[in-house]
């Protein structure tokens, strides 16, 4: 019974987990301003213990901001596949913060994270009682 309860708990934390990321996703984005910029690199990182594992890559971004900086930043969101280095992309920014970015595709606004996050708390949370 208590694994029930343990699977359960997971499940309800996993959902509070992407109600709160979409909260500050859409917080984010209200307060976001776009741009133009371009992708100078990228960071690798390894979320996988076995060799060959999954990475996520972390493009580096460059934009000027309205009053001239240049901004050189690393994308607060992953990306699932390698960008092209010195490709025009698509910037979200926080203009309070600049170093704050995303790209402004669907999977670098953040959405689609918070809500797998949600969905599959729910599952998790529901889930034993279904089967018990």
């Amino acid at each position: 019974m208590w694994i029930v309860v343990l699977v359960s708990l997971a499940g309800v934390v996993a959902a509070a987990t992407g109600v709160v990321m979409l909260v500050r996703t859409r917080r984010f984005l209200e307060g976001s301003q776009l741009t133009e910029g371009t992708i100078v690199g990228w960071r690798e990182e390894s979320f996988s213990a076995s060799d060959g594992g999954d990475t996520a890559l972390y493009p580096i971004l460059r934009f000027q901001v309205p009053d001239g900086r240049a901004i050189e930043t690393e994308a607060q969101m992953p990306v699932s596949s390698r960008p092209d280095p010195d490709a025009a992309v698509a910037v979200l920014y926080d203009p309070a913060d600049p170093r704050r970015a995303r790209l402004a595709t669907h999977g670098g606004r953040g959405y689609l994270t918070g809500v797998v996050f949600v969905i599959c708390g729910i599952g998790l949370a529901v889930l034993p009682y279904v089967f018990f």
